[in-house]
């Protein structure tokens, strides 16, 4: 929205949020490293220059160039991908309907772009939408924050046994791709300074165990950047495991890649790649990627509008790859693999946000502040 030409366009927002939240931030957020509000954007950020609302698109008419259109403002029960209200009561969709401000619309377009995200993938694994946390939003990150200081609670607690413990100071990770990597790094940086200050006598009972059925961790990785983060991880007491038994836990994260929307996936007009039987770029998890293909639909539709040339077609360029592996340690893969760097966390942080342009100048802020308040004073590890 930054770049397209709002003087020529009208442009109006449809999202099931009031927010765009930034995901390479919100293993940070999960640990208490830095606040929710530092990954979020107001999608509202441009005033009366773009129309928005807060609403899902249930489906497309391409003929007729309208959006079908359901608000989002009231129970979740009943919005695709979202989970149950909090306290267990369900609306009457009937009732809820009657309130002001709930009813479907329709909306016209001239032009579209379809950027609506993906989901979690679960390969229908059982059991794993009632019990798993996943990473995708800031509500996800708000969830885990909450259930690992729930753990040490319930830990603490008289009756529990030291096996009990141990049971629920367990934190599983189900893939082992950037995400779930980086987010058992932030949460061994949790457990061995800001808890193991708290609770002294249970952090040391805590243990983080990664699974995956790839053969390699970080499979986009270069061989030798990969063996240093299983090595910076079994230092770490972080275990790498392909399969096993039955496992309690006290907590586990889902991340093994990402599900079509619903919603592309009910667009039949739609292209598709013939060898992955994707649609556009929709799988893809590259940020980077995205963000360039947001410019790219922006050069575009500014050239139509003003009758310019067409830009030539897009390019990806390559800035490399970068994940945090705890210890305030990263490790970066330039866009030729022979470029290796370890790195700060400082470094990656300033690496991950400085070229950004989803994040206002307030955010970027706030990211430095954060770091070195909890970096000087620790961590807020209240719960609420």
């Amino acid at each position: 929205m930054r770049k397209i030409d709002r003087k020529a366009y009208d442009v109006t927002v449809v999202s099931q949020n009031t927010y765009f939240a930034f995901t390479p931030l919100l293993a940070s957020t999960a640990v208490g490293t830095l606040e929710f509000r530092c990954a979020l954007e107001p999608v509202r950020r441009y005033g009366d220059q773009v129309a928005s609302y807060q609403a899902w698109c249930n489906a497309i008419d391409f003929e007729a160039k309208t959006l079908e259109c359901l608000p989002s403002t009231a129970g979740t029960n009943r919005f695709p991908g979202s989970s149950a209200p909090e306290d267990g009561k369900v609306i009457d969709p009937k009732v809820e309907l009657s309130f002001p401000g709930t009813k479907p619309f329709k909306l016209g377009y001239d032009k579209l772009v379809i950027a609506c995200g993906a989901y979690s993938q679960t390969f229908n694994t059982p059991g794993v939408k009632e019990y798993a946390h996943f990473l995708k939003d800031v509500k996800d990150a708000r969830k885990i924050r909450s259930r690992i200081l729930e753990c040490f609670e319930q830990a603490a607690q008289p009756t529990v046994n030291d096996q009990e413990r141990k049971n629920l100071l367990h934190f599983v990770i189900v893939g082992g791709g950037p995400t779930g990597i980086e987010f058992a790094a932030e949460l061994h940086d949790l457990l061995a300074t800001d808890m193991l200050r708290h609770y002294p006598n249970l952090a040391p009972m805590a243990r983080i165990t990664v699974y995956d059925v790839a053969p390699k961790i970080l499979a986009a990785f270069d061989g030798e950047l990969v063996e240093y983060a299983v090595e910076q991880f079994k230092r770490q007491g972080v275990i790498e495991v392909k399969e096993e038994g039955t496992i309690p836990f006290g907590m586990l994260v889902w991340s093994t890649g990402l599900a079509p929307n619903p919603l592309v996936e009910s667009l039949k007009e739609l292209k598709h790649d013939p060898k992955t039987q994707r649609y556009g770029s929709s799988f893809n998890q590259n940020g980077i990627l995205a963000n360039q293909q947001a410019k790219y639909v922006a050069k575009l539709l500014n050239a139509e509008i003003k009758q310019r040339p067409t830009p030539d077609p897009f390019e990806f360029k390559s800035a490399g790859i970068m994940t945090y592996v705890g210890n305030w340690l990263a490790r970066k893969m330039g866009a030729q693999s022979q470029k290796k760097l370890v790195v700060s966390h400082g470094f990656y942080g300033a690496q991950l946000i400085g070229p950004s342009l989803s994040l206002g100048v307030r955010n970027k802020a706030s990211l430095g502040f954060y770091w070195f308040l909890n970096w000087t004073f620790g961590r807020d590890i209240t719960r609420f």
